[in-house]
């Protein structure tokens, strides 16, 4: 009788937890039906999983991740996290680090810099007020200059075409200005003993 009662003790806390995580994921759902933070289609990153929402289920959400598998979360874990809106963007931020050689001459730093500042104040499609163009780090390797500005669409496929026109003339400026970008290299030094 004593093994039946705890028998009958242990399948009915089983099916309490069981219970509790049904309730949770039922709560969970209520709150991304009602909060809407995505919609299917939009492209999220919750935890360390980013892709594009495919369904909203009562238990669960799926995400079709960057590398083209299905991801399934369940909704009081999405509930509980931070959730980016990659879709719900008004701009698409580009930074990135331009790093060039110790042997440019800090003249011709200044000029390529003020050159990088005006070329991007005067682009299309540019937020004009996120424009940094800044010389910001001595590295090991090179002298970096922080370049980030704002492109102003929503599109994604759109905002690369525009990236990679103004990364193509950053190139072509550099080259006019014979400044170099740098790459890891060590130098070495032989002292020779008379």
């Amino acid at each position: 009788m004593v093994s039946l009662l705890a028998g009958l003790g242990l399948g009915g806390l089983a099916v309490a937890l069981a219970a509790q995580d049904t309730v949770s994921n039922l709560f969970g759902s209520i709150t991304i039906l009602f909060d809407k933070p995505f919609k299917i289609g939009d492209q999220i990153k919750v935890l360390d999983i980013e892709g594009a929402i495919e369904e909203i289920g009562f238990r669960s959400t799926r995400i079709r991740s960057l590398n083209n598998s299905l991801v399934t979360i369940p909704n009081s874990i999405i509930a509980k996290e931070k959730i980016e809106n990659l879709t719900d963007r008004k701009y698409r931020r580009s930074k990135q680090v331009l790093t060039i050689t110790y042997e440019t001459p800090i003249e011709r730093l200044k000029f390529f810099i003020s050159e990088l500042e005006s070329f991007l104040q005067n682009k299309e499609n540019i937020l004009k007020d996120s424009v940094t163009v800044k010389f910001n780090n001595f590295s090991a390797h090179s002298l970096d200059v922080l370049l980030q500005f704002d492109i102003d669409t929503d599109d994604a496929t759109k905002a690369l075409k525009i990236q990679e026109s103004i990364f193509l003339d950053i190139y072509h400026i550099a080259q006019q200005l014979k400044v170099e970008f740098a790459y890891p290299t060590q130098k070495l030094f032989i002292e020779t003993i008379k």
